[in-house]
């Protein structure tokens, strides 16, 4: 049974009208609300029913019902096919979504894990570079406490050494004396050594004030006040020493040194010249006296000075460097570039760094063989 057939029973069961036959005036009403109602139902098929109610009007006459039915076929036909065609696109385009989610579902899942991953790696790359900094700076911390509780359990056990001391010997009062000064000397030369130069000074005074007499501690309290730049207070140390011990040669040719640097260079060489009659081969000494007779455009003298100086200690670049100042001073140019080059032989780096920013050697700044010379 074709599709056409099909339509027309359904229509006549539904309706109980046959478009073939001129149905009857008196059921016309009838029939036409069921055709309504079948339109309603039924819209593709509205256009089969619309030609028989034509023909079922009272005033009409079928003339030639045959074609009549091939074109309601035709019709009905034609909107079945399309209606074909629109659920097979719909069913094949459902089928090809159902079909393509879960693949774009997975590839979806896939690079989202992909980025996850990676974001994962470089977290991690991050958590363990921090982790290293970190035990890092902690290690480094570590370090500089134990370094500070060392020198802080160094200072107590010192402390408590003295204690010890002074409990030891409370029955012999000038024994406790002169043990107390020594450790507040040994304390001082430890934080002279240290470069902690205020604690030293304070350790030397504690020491002093035990004991005055002692003439090695004014000495060497007079060097850390001339490291501090207090000459005033450096000279009046030295002296203190020096009435003590007249024959000191450390403590004259240290107050040279102080004078010199508040350029009271005549009472400096005044000075010198009692440390080297004291100790004829005190090589700092002659150097220092040097310096002075230099300042003091004594340059003769000078050289003397250095030449002694350099027969007692011919390794120190600072005599050879000197000798070719005052040279350079003189206007000697040869003697002052051989004297350059032996302070360049000896400490090469120093000794060029010195002379780059030497005002002494002005006459020698056209000089290629001197600008060759402290160039390197």
């Amino acid at each position: 049974m074709n599709i056409m057939k099909l339509q027309h029973y359904i229509i006549k069961a539904w309706t109980g009208f046959n478009p073939r036959v001129n149905p009857l005036p008196k059921a016309w009403a009838n029939h036409c609300l069921k055709v309504l109602i079948s339109i309603v139902l039924f819209p593709s098929l509205s256009l089969m029913l619309t030609q028989p109610l034509k023909a079922a009007s009272p005033l009409s006459v079928q003339a030639n019902p045959v074609p009549l039915n091939n074109q309601i076929q035709d019709a009905v036909q034609a909107e079945l096919d399309q209606a074909y065609r629109r659920t097979f696109a719909t069913l094949n385009l459902l089928l090809i979504v159902l079909l393509l989610l879960p693949t774009a579902s997975a590839v979806i899942a896939w690079f989202f894990l992909s980025r996850l991953g990676q974001k994962m790696a470089i977290a991690h790359q991050e958590i363990e570079s921090l982790q290293a900094d970190t035990i890092s700076q902690l290690e480094g911390l570590i370090e500089e406490t134990k370094t500070a509780l060392h020198h802080l359990l160094e200072k107590n056990t010192l402390a408590e050494e003295t204690l010890k001391k002074l409990n030891l010997h409370s029955n012999s009062p000038m024994l406790e004396s002169d043990q107390l000064t020594k450790d507040y000397a040994k304390q001082g030369e430890k934080y002279f050594i240290e470069g902690d130069f205020e604690a030293a000074i304070n350790a030397y005074n504690k020491a002093l004030e035990l004991q005055p007499s002692l003439a090695e501690v004014w000495n060497n309290r007079g060097v850390i006040l001339t490291k501090l730049q207090r000459y005033s207070e450096a000279i009046n140390s030295y002296e203190k020493a020096l009435k003590i011990r007249s024959n000191y040669p450390d403590a004259w040719n240290n107050r040279g040194v102080a004078l010199g640097k508040l350029k009271s260079y005549k009472t400096a060489v005044e000075s010198y010249d009692r440390a080297v009659e004291l100790k004829p081969d005190y090589g700092d000494a002659w150097n220092n006296r040097g310096f002075a007779l230099t300042k003091l455009e004594k340059y003769d003298e000078a050289i003397q000075s250095y030449q002694k100086a350099a027969e007692l200690k011919p390794d120190f670049h600072l005599i050879w460097y000197n000798q070719a100042r005052c040279y350079g001073l003189q206007g000697k140019a040869d003697l002052a570039l051989e004297s350059l080059k032996k302070a360049i032989k000896i400490k090469p780096e120093v000794s060029r760094k010195l002379a780059q920013k030497e005002s002494d050697f002005e006459s020698l700044q056209s000089n290629p063989e001197f600008k060759q010379l402290v160039t390197g």
